[in-house]
């Protein structure tokens, strides 16, 4: 929070404007000496009276408090010392205002008897209470208007000799500047050139008496091409005088005229002639040396948008000074003039109607004057087309014509941040999916390209490339696709699309590359698509068929063939496929349970198998293996067989018999893949159905695989199963 003594402390910015109530008049420029009234007024709004107010108004710079002036509710402010507390830093203290109540305060300030054209007034009052924050009010802002003035009639150029008017005598060359206007004149410049066939006489130059330190190589302190500032201050009502002494050449014709021409300007007076002074002498002007020439910045060969700078040098190689020359640039069709480019001397000069028209008043012997302008070669341009450039300079006595020309060169180009190749899509595809991609070209250059073409590369898993753009689509050509030509700033976009190839392996990466080629440039690489596939074996009931293919019905003691083929419906390689039988036995049929015979044998069986495999299994587990018995689980799997196995228990009579599980083959996606089974043979001679379950297991370690577990004779664990 801001207190009034800190609200218009230099450096500070404005309050922000929280009342729009300060009224000043005059409210837009003031003149030195212009009285400005301010008036402030506030309401109070609320329901309580504000207590220890208090209120002040900026004093800016520039503005002076017109003593007696104040005033609150047109009652005046003691002011016995010409100052009033309203612009103290505390403010003036006002005391209670009730609610409802409107309070006026006033003032009046002088503007300063000298101030700068243009300086900016800003005014503004803050008032404060014990219940409120500083609040500011509106800032008014004043510009002050004042001006030097430089030409009148006690300004002016002289040229007088020292005795006579001689070859080899001494003349007197002066400038008498004088202000007349209300303001200072900053950097006031006195162009006043040593006359035509006259010398300057070294450390002869003297401003208001005084010797100043001014560049006099050029033997023309105060010639157009020094432009001296003689004072950098000129008050008002002040005058400068700057001189310098001469020598008149010899020898020198007779009736040749000496003549003197100044110029005056400051920062606040545009630049005047003074009036001319005059010797008579007689001489010829000469612009027929190597010194006056047409210069064209650029080389024979240019690029649409360079941009060339065209000037004539015109040297005077007279004796005497050169009066209304006048010089004049010729552009062609193909160049275009760069608006504000005109320069005199390397000094920017207004533009008119016609930019290559320059003119000098005066051009003394052996001084050098130029005009130049800037222009841009036209884009785009037909390459070869040739851009004529021509110059004329002329004096009174003369003239002199000039002539240079250029080529053009235009070529198109393709930036690599605006020729791309982008995926439309994620990263990661599925098999069969379509890919697609957006393929954008720019022509950036000055010249239309020719030939142009698109080579698209892709792996041999990305099928079916084609594009698509405005005229529909077409399969990708192995010479890439063909644009044909592409104006200078012309673009194109057009789509590559693609299909990937299914079966394929999951996680395998596919890349589609692209480059930009031309008749005129180098191939430009679009980029590079790097894709993932995601894709997996799938298997399904439906898939899936098993079928007992024998004719006769299977036969105790014998075997039959049952077939189980599976389809891998997905689109990878499913590996490790295992596939597990659950074989089940039916309830016997009644002609089965109708034989009281067979039962004895049957259970009799069951008891030998069950005593001649537990003697097979304690001399597996003794060290001796006999032929045929089943091998244990693979060295890299030390554990147990699974209980799920046939081989962990022995079978019992009229139970269902053990779970076979097999190994099937690898299967690729898409192909079936079959594997015989054989039933188990019967164990007695009653008929008895069975059922065949097939289950698919996947992702099981191929060490806990024994081929014992597939057999389903356990009388015969010998057998080499099926």
């Amino acid at each position: 929070m801001r207190t009034l003594t800190e609200a218009f402390a230099p450096g500070v910015p404005s309050l922000p404007e929280g009342l729009r109530t300060l009224v000043v008049s005059p409210d837009r420029s003031v003149e030195p000496g212009t009285t400005v009234r301010a008036t402030f007024a506030f309401y109070n709004f609320g329901g309580a009276a504000a207590t220890g107010l208090r209120v002040r108004f900026s004093l800016p710079e520039g503005l002076r408090y017109v003593p007696g002036s104040a005033r609150v509710d047109d009652r005046a402010l003691d002011d016995s010392t010409g100052e009033t507390s309203l612009l103290a830093p505390n403010g003036a203290d006002l005391g209670e205002v009730p609610p409802g109540v409107e309070r006026r305060i006033a003032l009046s300030y002088a503007v300063a008897p000298t101030i700068e054209n243009g300086a900016p007034i800003e005014l503004q009052a803050a008032l404060a209470a014990n219940e409120t924050d500083v609040i500011g009010s509106n800032v008014v802002r004043l510009i002050a208007q004042s001006a030097p003035a430089l030409q009148n009639p006690e300004t002016f150029a002289s040229l007088e000799a020292a005795r006579v008017a001689e070859p080899g005598e001494e003349i007197l060359v002066a400038a008498r500047v004088h202000n007349s206007g209300h303001a200072t004149a900053h950097d006031v410049v006195v162009v006043l050139p040593v006359p035509d066939r006259t010398t300057y006489v070294a450390g002869s130059a003297r401003v208001d008496g005084r010797e100043t330190p001014i560049d006099e190589r050029g033997g023309d302190p105060f010639g157009f091409g020094n432009a001296t500032v003689a004072s950098p201050a000129l008050a008002a009502g002040a005058t400068l005088v700057v001189e310098y002494r001469a020598r008149i050449d010899t020898p020198l014709g007779d009736n040749t005229r000496i003549g003197l021409s100044g110029a005056v300007a400051a920062r606040e007076s545009p630049e005047f002639e003074l009036a001319r002074a005059e010797l008579t002498v007689r001489s010829a002007s000469r612009f027929d040396t190597d010194a006056t020439r047409l210069v064209v910045d650029a080389p024979s060969e240019v690029e649409p948008g360079r941009r060339v700078r065209v000037a004539l040098v015109a040297e005077n190689d007279g004796t005497c000074a050169a009066e209304d020359v006048r010089v004049r640039l010729n552009l062609p069709e193909g160049l275009r003039y760069a608006p504000g480019s005109r320069a005199v001397d390397g000094r920017s000069v207004a533009d008119g109607e016609t930019p290559g028209s320059f003119g000098f008043t005066r051009v003394e012997a052996g001084r050098r004057v130029e005009a130049s302008i800037d222009a841009y070669v036209v884009s785009p341009a037909v390459d070869g087309t040739p851009l004529p450039i021509s110059g004329s300079l002329q004096w009174p006595t003369g003239s002199r014509p000039f002539e240079r020309s250029l080529h053009v060169r235009s070529t198109p180009r393709f930036l690599e941040g605006r020729n791309t190749l982008t995926l439309d899509g994620p990263a990661q595809v599925t098999p069969a999916a379509e890919v697609r991609a957006i393929v954008r070209i720019a022509n950036d250059g000055t010249a239309q390209a020719t030939g142009v073409r698109i080579v698209v590369e892709g792996d041999p898993a990305l099928q079916l490339l084609r594009y698509v753009d405005d005229g529909g689509e077409a399969r990708v050509q192995p010479g890439g696709v063909d644009l044909g030509t592409l104006a200078p700033g012309a673009a194109r976009t057009l789509a590559i699309v693609g299909t990937v190839a299914s079966p394929i392996a999951d996680r395998s990466e596919i890349r589609l590359r692209a480059r930009l080629e031309s008749d005129q440039t180098a191939a430009v690489p679009l980029g590079q698509l790097e894709l993932v596939v995601r894709s997996r074996p799938r298997f399904s009931p439906a898939g899936a068929t098993m079928a007992y293919t024998a004719a006769e019905p299977l036969r105790p003691s014998r075997h039959g063939d049952v077939h189980v083929a599976l389809v891998n419906e997905g689109t990878d390689v499913a590996r490790d496929v295992r596939l597990q039988l659950d074989i089940r036995s039916a309830p016997p049929s009644s002609s089965a349970t109708s034989s009281p015979a067979r039962a004895p044998r049957r259970r009799s069986g069951c008891a030998s198998r069950e005593r001649s495999l537990a003697a097979r299994r304690s001399r597996c587990a003794a060290g001796s293996k006999p032929s045929g018995c089943c091998p244990s689980a693979s060295p890299r799997s030390p554990s147990p067989p699974s209980p799920s196995r046939a081989s962990t228990r022995a079978p019992r009579c009229g139970r269902n018999r053990p779970k076979r599980s097999m190994r099937a083959k690898r299967c690729s996606c898409g192909s079936p893949c079959g594997t015989p089974a054989t039933a188990p043979r019967t164990e007695s001679a009653s008929a008895r159905r069975f059922r065949f379950a097939p289950r698919i297991c996947r992702a099981r370690p191929r060490s806990t695989i024994s081929r014992c577990s597939t057999s389903t004779a356990a009388r015969s664990c010998g057998r080499k199963p099926a």
